[in-house]
């Protein structure tokens, strides 16, 4: 589908054939988008091919099952036009490219060391004046924060809207995160839903006070919940509620930790090596089985990032400098690969919809430092983050 029109008002027929003796299958309503795979034209009339899909099926000719099924609309029937010229969308392919940084939690000196090693992505707590300043200090580079929330408790909107303390002067690189995985409210199909409407009342909230305001709903252990590979079952049904919120701006936080080996060699005590899919990739099934339009949306981070190996990352499991250097520069090609979609209204192959994400951990914390600290790896991460990672 290589063009976009747009109606210029009620009641455009589709037609099974590009002349207006054809049946009538249904109409469009003002201002509808159609995405078209080519005109034809006829006689001095310029007709759409409307590709056909059922059950997010693209249809076949019944005479050609070689061929695509078309519906026809007119562009311009005797003289009048009943869609807009084409219509230029933005280009997916203006979004960032997917950078890799570090998540210091709440270790501001890690910060500035990262941040002189070439860090492109910082994730904070415990800090929003620390973070503010270092997001005017360095505009080039992406700051993303969350409030510290008690294991335990529940919530509300309001609750972390007073914890990430968004004003209207913030620096636009600084983008916003409600809560961490599914600590607070679990993750089955009840409470997802729950979750859709949560994050509506904290985003709409945080765009009150900051109109631009970059947020990223949700938070996931490993990108996505069990059940959402089932395009039929009840965890695909609940996420739905996210397309509105996708197509207003808001964005999607999932971590994306690799379970077991990438490589062979890798030291890792779970030794499977998996496809991408099922954890680094796992985010395609947003765009697959949700409807997702990855053309659209604020984007997805991946607030946490890197190697979960049982009770640590790649310092309890023993990367060596050359396995960690490998492993984040997969961990980059993974996440700047394209997504593609089958079949269904955004069928095609697109750019990736991943923009950041921060390695877990850089920095000093007594709780997580033992299994998780990079910070024997700068060196790799300095060269990585000179690379353009």
């Amino acid at each position: 589908m290589s063009k976009v029109y747009i109606t210029r008002g009620d009641g455009l027929r589709a037609r099974k054939q590009p002349t207006t003796d054809a049946a009538i299958v249904g109409m469009f309503p003002a201002g509808a988008k159609l995405a078209v795979d080519h005109n034809a034209t006829v006689g001095e009339d310029i007709w759409h091919a409307l590709p056909v899909t059922a059950g997010g099926v693209g249809l076949r000719d019944p005479g050609d099952i070689g061929a695509p099924a078309f519906l026809w609309a007119a562009h311009r029937y005797r003289g009048t036009d009943y869609t807009e010229a084409e219509v230029i969308e933005p280009p997916v392919s203006a979004r960032r490219p997917y950078r890799i940084g570090v998540h210091v939690i709440g270790d501001w000196r890690a910060a500035d060391m990262a941040l002189e090693a070439g860090a492109p992505v910082v994730f904070g707590m415990h800090g929003h004046l620390e973070m503010v300043h270092r997001a005017r200090a360095w505009p080039d580079r992406i700051f993303i924060y969350r409030g510290w929330v008690p294991g335990g408790s529940r919530p509300t909107p309001r609750d972390v809207f007073g914890l990430l303390q968004v004003g209207p002067d913030d620096p636009p690189n600084i983008w916003y995160v409600g809560t961490n995985e599914n600590d607070h409210f679990g993750d089955d199909p009840q409470a997802l839903r729950g979750r859709v409407l949560w994050d509506k009342d904290l985003f709409y909230m945080l765009r009150d006070v900051k109109p631009d305001v970059r947020y990223f709903g949700l938070s996931l252990g490993h990108g996505c919940p069990g059940g959402i590979e089932d395009p039929n079952g009840p965890v695909v049904d609940a996420l739905r509620g996210y397309i509105d919120l996708w197509n207003e701006g808001m964005g999607i936080d999932k971590h994306n930790y690799t379970k077991g080996k990438r490589y062979r060699d890798d030291p890792v005590s779970d030794s499977p090596i998996h496809d991408p899919m099922w954890y680094e990739k796992r985010g395609d099934f947003w765009f697959t089985n949700v409807g997702l339009d990855p053309r659209r949306g604020g984007g997805f981070i991946h607030g946490e990032t890197g190697v979960e190996a049982n009770q640590g990352g790649y310092r309890w499991a023993g990367y060596s400098g050359p396995q960690f250097a490998r492993h984040i520069r997969t961990l980059s090609d993974i996440g700047r690969s394209p997504i593609v979609i089958p079949s269904g209204p955004n069928a095609g192959t697109w750019p990736s919809v991943d923009l950041a994400g921060a390695i877990y951990m850089y920095g000093d914390d007594q709780t997580w430092t033992p299994g998780y600290d990079t910070r024997g790896y700068t060196n790799e991460l300095r060269a990585f983050w000179a690379e353009g990672g």
